[in-house]
């Protein structure tokens, strides 16, 4: 019967080279693939009905098409929505309500009014593309009151480039109920995976990033505006990062659901890579940027408890480095107990908390301006 067993020595050799493979598997897996896993979007199409990018005017917004140039020679479409004294009712979710203007805001042009009224910078997560988040834009334009630069990333739908590239269809709506009436246009569009070069992401978004920043600032409408800049997941990072790298510029921060750094988040999100977290090149470290981050900069930190994708703590541990900046009585932590990592702005209370912070910080300014 002995002789159809394995001797201890054999089984121990099988078992050492079982888990010595799996091991390098999950560390090359870790290395190789993370771009993957961080920035499906780039990488992975679902085929053209996934890949189309519904418009501002699907939803009946006003809006204009924006491309930025980017520092490395990269175009992004992005959505604009300006502020204007009429906005028109949306043709979907119809009972969001408009909030009128002040007085004050009534009585100017419509170029002052833009200058007036606060100005988001929305940066997303990574699944999906900035037609997903056209209710968020919608939720800042009508609810809030702001101007709103939706950015789409290098590598999302919304990209054009001159770099090696493929065509694909989109869907821009003109207005018309008909679905089947909406014109078709070939854009050229890039992808991470037809690149011929080794690519980093993390650079590539926040040249990105910088690049809307610097749209704001060359736009006379926008130049002398106050500037919140609003992240969710990954858009988090790309949020602190920017405000770390232009303090001066930026009136604000909202984040959402974001993370500390990639590294900290793996085990959770990846149990078996955890020994090998540190393969990880993109770092996405938040941790150590909120230092940069001038304690004048307000923050709002809204976090859904029931997030399972990125573990509270994470954002508790970014209230905790925030609070060290310095003292700070504007800064404001919003909890949402039913909130998971995608729906948390759609819990009650979120967009009030998000008016809330704005335009008490705008009336705030505006007295301190005031004249005596």
């Amino acid at each position: 019967m002995s002789g159809f067993l394995p001797s201890a020595e054999t089984f121990a050799k099988g078992a050492f080279a079982t888990v010595a493979t799996v091991t390098a598997t999950a560390a090359a897996l870790l290395y190789y693939g993370q771009n993957y896993l961080i920035y499906p979007s780039a990488y992975i199409s679902l085929g053209p009905e996934a890949d189309i990018v519904e418009s501002p005017s699907s939803f009946g917004l006003h809006y204009e098409d924006v491309e930025l140039k980017t520092s490395d020679g990269v175009t992004l479409r992005c959505y604009l929505l300006p502020q204007k004294k009429e906005l028109p009712r949306p043709t979907r979710f119809s009972t969001i309500p408009i909030t009128p203007l002040n007085y004050s805001d009534r009585e100017t042009d419509v170029e002052e009014l833009m200058t007036r009224r606060p100005t988001v910078i929305m940066f997303h997560g990574n699944g999906g593309n900035l037609g997903h988040r056209i209710p968020l834009g919608m939720m800042f334009q009508l609810l809030v009151r702001c101007n709103v630069l939706m950015v789409s990333y290098r590598g999302c739908v919304l990209m054009l480039s001159c770099l090696q590239s493929y065509e694909l269809s989109f869907i821009l709506p003109v207005g018309t109920e008909n679905p089947m009436a909406h014109p078709q246009r070939k854009v050229r569009l890039p992808s991470f995976h037809s690149l011929t070069r080794p690519y980093d992401p993390a650079s590539g978004f926040q040249q990105d990033a910088q690049a809307a920043l610097d749209y704001l600032k060359s736009d006379p409408r926008f130049s002398k505006t106050r500037i919140f800049v609003y992240g969710q997941s990954i858009g988090g990072a790309v949020a602190i990062d920017l405000v770390s790298r232009n303090p001066s510029k930026i009136f604000a921060l909202i984040l959402e659901n974001t993370f500390t750094s990639l590294p900290a988040l793996v085990p959770h999100v990846l149990p078996i890579l955890g020994p090998f977290t540190f393969l990880c090149h993109q770092k996405w470290n938040s941790a150590s940027k909120i230092p940069l981050i001038p304690a004048r900069t307000p923050v709002l930190l809204l976090s859904g408890s029931a997030d399972t994708l990125v573990p509270p703590e994470h954002m508790r541990e970014l209230r905790e480095l925030m609070r060290k900046r310095g003292e700070d009585e504007v800064s404001r932590w919003e909890e949402f107990a039913g909130g998971q990592h995608n729906d948390t702005s759609g819990q009650r209370g979120y967009w009030h908390a998000v008016d809330d912070f704005v335009t008490s910080l705008i009336l705030a300014s505006e007295k301190e301006k005031a004249p005596l």
